[in-house]
């Protein structure tokens, strides 16, 4: 058309453009160069009670830990139980062969494993659908290998006979030792990541629908984990304490934030495309998104209201205000003025730049540019 001018550029979009590759080969150097650091994070976290001490401890936590201290180097006895149960019906004979199986295959290591004991009797429940007996381990209170080199043999002994077992015979090794064994396998982050991909997976695939995208954001994801791991043992090496807990919850809570904000951006993200025929243009523009849906919502709300008062809703007039960042672009405000402004109606808004501007001639120079790009 004669005299019309092209939509001028929104500058983040240029930045996307011109960056885009840089910024994924800048997070893939990332990825290879921390994956050391997060890997070994297990091995600089605290296990011990004083990992969760505050910094300035009472003074009988500090007797406490002074004592745990000097005990640190003496034996400590931890007992690990041997359990054999049904869900229903009682123990049959052949399932009490193969608990008394069990139980002579772990005595069998007698003399063969560091710290373990000759196991104990055999103690049936009052409803006879259990049966189990202890086996003590004993090692030095501040280390946790005897009990996982114990446990993990108390296990392999007992999955001969138990693998004979009739359906229905379940067993398991748990107490004290077993729990000391399992916090130290150093394995339970693997389990909580591996959990967490596959429960947002799922998600991701129902969402999308896409046998591609869901990739993206749960790559994403593990990006951001292996980032904050690697952050976590930086922390750890200079000095901070890193429990072995902390450092779990560090992969939920960056794996929940990341897919969760994922999830929104990529949503918003194909509802924009609808409007712009740039991928960069409806990126740029999307962060900072009005929601639509949401005041359509608000405005049936005045609707419903006016008339259970008895009033016509056209005749009550709605103002709608917008805070515009420091910064930001002016063109994409318009843009998403009008897109609401044929969306849902309203005629008025009230465009705030208070913190936009620092002074009057910039505050009216933004002005003018705001109705230079709406006469556009």
């Amino acid at each position: 058309m004669p005299g019309s001018r092209e939509p001028r550029a929104i500058p983040f979009a240029t930045s996307l453009r011109r960056l885009r590759w840089p910024v994924v080969l800048a997070w893939i150097l990332a990825i290879v160069l921390l994956h050391g650091l997060s890997s070994s994070l297990p091995n600089v976290t605290i296990d011990g009670a004083s990992a969760y001490l505050p910094v300035r401890p009472s003074t009988k936590v500090a007797l406490l830990q002074q004592a745990a201290d000097r005990l640190a180097g003496q034996l400590q006895t931890n007992t690990a139980i041997v359990v054999f149960a049904v869900s229903h019906g009682g123990l049959t004979p052949t399932d009490h062969a193969v608990v008394v199986a069990a139980r002579e295959a772990v005595a069998g290591l007698v003399g063969h494993v560091t710290g373990l004991a000759a196991p104990g009797r055999l103690q049936p429940s009052a409803d006879g659908e259990a049966m189990a007996f202890t086996v003590s381990i004993t090692g030095p209170a501040s280390s946790t290998g005897i009990d996982r080199g114990a446990v993990n043999a108390i296990r392999a002994m007992i999955a001969v006979p138990a693998s004979r077992a009739p359906a229905g015979l379940a067993d398991a090794v748990t107490g004290p030792a077993a729990v000391n064994a399992d916090i130290s396998a150093g394995n339970q982050q693997s389990v909580l990541l591996l959990t967490a991909l596959i429960i947002v997976a799922v998600i991701l695939l129902l969402v999308y629908r896409s046998p591609v995208l869901w990739l993206l954001p749960l790559a994403g994801a593990v990006a951001a984990i292996i980032v904050a791991q690697a952050s976590s043992n930086g922390l750890a090496n200079a000095g901070l304490t890193v429990s072995a807990l902390s450092s779990d919850f560090v992969i939920l809570l960056v794996f929940g934030a990341a897919s969760d904000y994922v999830l929104l951006l990529v949503h918003r993200y194909r509802e924009e495309l609808r409007h712009r025929a740039a991928t960069e243009d409806a990126m740029a523009v999307t962060p900072g998104k009005i929601d639509i849906d949401a005041l359509c919502a608000r405005q049936a709300i005045v609707e419903t209201a006016a008339l259970e008062a008895g009033r016509d809703p056209k005749s009550i007039d709605v103002l709608v205000r917008i805070n515009v960042a420091k910064g930001a672009a002016l063109r994409p405000v318009v843009d998403d003025i009008r897109r609401v402004a044929g969306a849902v109606g309203f005629g008025h808004f009230f465009i705030e730049q208070m913190c936009t501007d620092d002074t009057v001639d910039q505050a009216i120079a933004s002005a003018l540019t705001l109705l230079d790009c709406a006469d556009r």
